[in-house]
């Protein structure tokens, strides 16, 4: 199978994280994160292939492929940001997740994650399991949580984990957005691994927007 041939590596150059793939002996950049995307993008190429598609077309659109905007939308400045902020249900914040502990490659990294909404009568149920997937992974070091039921994201894990993990969580609202910025800056290294994550009426993008360049 194609996906068994595909050769994927990271590299790191001045803090700022390249995901490069091979095909055809050809190394070529990839702009999205995760394993379970490569392995989408390996069917898709299979596909291409089957039906004769040139390789410098595929090897062009791999290439100059991007997410959309706010859709696990890696950015690099002095934090390299997984901007997840578009929207958010249980499934895919275990899977943004597992994101970045890839990226993280064994070294620790940091979780912003915001309120899943619509969820009725079950959003305490699954705010609280969320919570409990989030201390399981044992390379996110810090969690911040926001809005009004990710509190219950922030008391699960914190009941699970112990120092040196630590977590805290604010309020969603302006007041608890500019509190949230300023911690994070005051407690965050520079070149950390950083998701943000939560349903689209958190507006966690304006967080993403806060940090520096």
């Amino acid at each position: 199978m194609f996906l068994q041939n595909l050769k994927k590596f990271f590299l790191f150059f001045r803090k700022i994280l390249r995901i490069f793939i091979r095909i055809q002996k050809q190394k070529i950049q990839w702009n999205l994160p995760g394993e379970k995307l490569l392995e989408n993008l390996s069917v898709a190429i299979t596909c291409l292939e089957a039906i004769g598609t040139p390789q410098e077309w595929i090897q062009e659109g791999i290439h100059s492929f991007k997410s959309s905007n706010k859709r696990l939308d890696l950015q690099n400045g002095k934090y390299s940001v997984i901007n997840d902020t578009y929207n958010a249900n249980y499934e895919s914040m275990i899977s943004s997740l597992e994101v970045a502990d890839q990226l993280a490659d064994g070294k620790e990294f940091y979780a912003v994650l915001g309120d899943m909404k619509e969820l009725g009568e079950y959003s305490k149920e699954f705010h609280k399991k969320l919570g409990k997937k989030c201390s399981e992974f044992q390379n996110l070091k810090g969690l911040y949580t926001f809005g009004t039921d990710a509190f219950w994201i922030q008391e699960e894990f914190v009941k699970r984990t112990s120092s040196p993990r630590f977590s805290e969580h604010f309020p969603g609202t302006q007041e608890g957005l500019s509190e949230l910025i300023h911690k994070f800056l005051q407690t965050i290294p520079e070149g950390s691994i950083v998701l943000a994550k939560a349903s689209r009426g958190i507006q966690l993008e304006r967080f993403v927007e806060a940090l520096p360049v």
